[in-house]
């Protein structure tokens, strides 16, 4: 889809929200840490000087590049913004943070930091070799939605299936506790961030990715 930015955001928030390039014009140029990360595609010839009112504007496009840089700034803009806050919920209940209209939470940037709150309480269910199980319920509308989760030399790669867009998945996954516990929660990366707006599915207009209906304690020992 296609969205207005603000020309005084980060580039990298673009990213972030599920941008694969950005469209500037002469108020914004590209800083020496963002040329690191993006590369310019196209360009339109016009006015190169902004101006209170532009005719004939010079457009530059900008894609994305993947990469160290480019994961680099990512990471760095994720710890300055807001984690998502929950809980491992420990006696099979099913509720987790929720919005107000909503009783699963979003994972609406393609890196976001997940706090857990609880992450002692973990260490009676640890097994032999460390691990914790841990079970989440996740739900996409895109095709080809990839999650990583992530610590420290460790990861967890899950991919929706075709029979499994728009339906709730559980999944169970065993992650190191003293790992966990050392990061005070788990970095998860998603690669599709997009508005159903603009693709035709509904009139919700919110950026979103995965779905995430609840983080609770696996069966797994």
């Amino acid at each position: 889809g296609v969205a207005e930015i603000d020309p005084a955001e980060k580039l990298i928030d673009s990213y972030l929200k599920g941008f694969d390039r950005v469209v500037l014009g002469p108020e914004r140029k590209v800083d020496a840490i963002e040329s690191g990360f993006v590369t310019l595609e196209q360009k339109f010839k016009g006015e190169k000087e902004f101006k209170r009112v532009v005719k004939d504007p010079e457009i530059k496009v900008y894609r994305f590049v993947p990469g160290p840089q480019l994961e680099q700034a990512a990471t760095a803009r994720v710890d300055s913004l807001s984690a998502v806050n929950t809980l491992v919920l420990l006696n099979g209940s099913t509720s987790v943070q929720e919005s107000k209209t909503e009783n699963y939470f979003w994972l609406d940037r393609r890196l976001v930091k997940i706090n857990i709150g609880n992450i002692d309480e973990l260490r009676k269910f640890a097994n032999r070799t460390g691990d914790v199980s841990l079970k989440l319920d996740l739900m996409t509308p895109w095709s080809g939605q990839e999650l990583t989760l992530s610590l420290p030399d460790w990861s967890y790669k899950w991919e929706v299936k075709p029979d499994e867009i728009g339906s709730w998945i559980s999944v169970d996954v065993k992650v190191p506790y003293r790992k966990l516990l050392s990061a005070g929660g788990i970095t998860a990366a998603i690669t599709q961030v997009r508005s159903p707006a603009t693709q035709g599915l509904s009139t919700d207009s919110r950026r979103l990715g995965l779905a995430v209906r609840s983080l609770r304690r696996g069966s797994h020992p």
